[in-house]
């Protein structure tokens, strides 16, 4: 049996296979601030919405929407974000939301 038969055979079959990590800091209804990681970002703010797959946080108020959305190449590097982006306080989040670092719009757009 050969083992080597389904491996892609192409640089561009590996790339189609590498799936992209969302970094994201969503608004909530009392103004406090949510960050976290996904593969998905709609689904995941879909997620917080619903009562059975929302985080802790969104048990005593609602998601608003989403603010800041950065996409990253692998989990490991959107996870190191993240905890750079949580250990920050709410001042310095919101600079993060209106800096260049933030590609919502970029994102949104491209997937038009």
């Amino acid at each position: 049996m050969n083992a080597w038969k389904n491996l892609p055979v192409s640089m561009s079959q590996l790339s189609e296979k590498k799936q992209c990590w969302y970094v994201y800091i969503i608004k909530a209804t009392n103004d406090k601030l949510y960050t976290g990681i996904t593969t998905d970002y709609r689904r995941r703010f879909n997620e917080h919405l619903s009562t059975n797959k929302k985080a802790k946080f969104f048990h005593l108020t609602e998601p608003e929407g989403i603010i800041f959305l950065r996409s990253e190449s692998s989990r490991s590097s959107a996870s190191q974000l993240e905890y750079q982006i949580k250990r920050k306080n709410k001042a310095q989040k919101l600079l993060l939301v209106n800096s260049s670092e933030n590609q919502i719009h970029k994102i949104m757009r491209d997937e038009l």
